[in-house]
């Protein structure tokens, strides 16, 4: 049988509240308790315009706000996993802007 690890993974709605408080906290402490794969690259995406950089901005004010200070020893190795695509849903470019980003697999 066949392993298989995913190396990417899409966080749609990425600025959003469930993100900010309970999807971008419970990844940052799954990757602190080393459970997230060494090569993951994790793609945020949604209508807002951001670059890589004001999105982990906005991931670590998030972070700091919702998950436990003894859960942020490794945020910083969290907040780079972290890249941002912004998302027109309504056309077919945005989404090969963000097939673009995601990259083809590692495997």
């Amino acid at each position: 049988m066949m392993s298989v690890t995913a190396d990417r993974l899409l966080l749609f709605g990425a600025t959003g509240d469930l993100s900010k408080r309970m999807l971008l906290p419970s990844l940052c402490a799954l990757n602190a308790d080393g459970l997230l794969h060494d090569d993951l690259r994790i793609v945020g995406t949604a209508r807002s315009e951001l670059s890589d950089n004001e999105f982990r901005n906005l991931a670590r004010e998030a972070l700091e706000q919702y998950l436990p200070a003894d859960r942020r020893s490794h945020m910083a190795d969290f907040l780079n996993l972290l890249h941002y695509q912004q998302l027109d849903a309504t056309t077919l470019e945005g989404f090969n802007d963000l097939a673009a980003k995601v990259g083809e697999p590692a495997h």
